[in-house]
């Protein structure tokens, strides 16, 4: 299954992986976040 994203820097549509994260645009490098919040969980330490 895939979708499909614009990224924010360069405009360019994406075609991205359902399950993928850390993705990168393989135009212009920008980080994207491609899912809301609530579709996914980061332990990520605060402070």
């Amino acid at each position: 299954m895939s979708d499909s994203c614009i990224c924010p820097d360069c405009r360019t549509e994406l075609e991205v992986e359902l399950y993928g994260h850390n993705l990168e645009c393989s135009e212009c490098g920008c980080k994207l976040a491609v899912f809301p919040d609530s579709a996914i969980r980061v332990d990520t330490p605060v402070g």
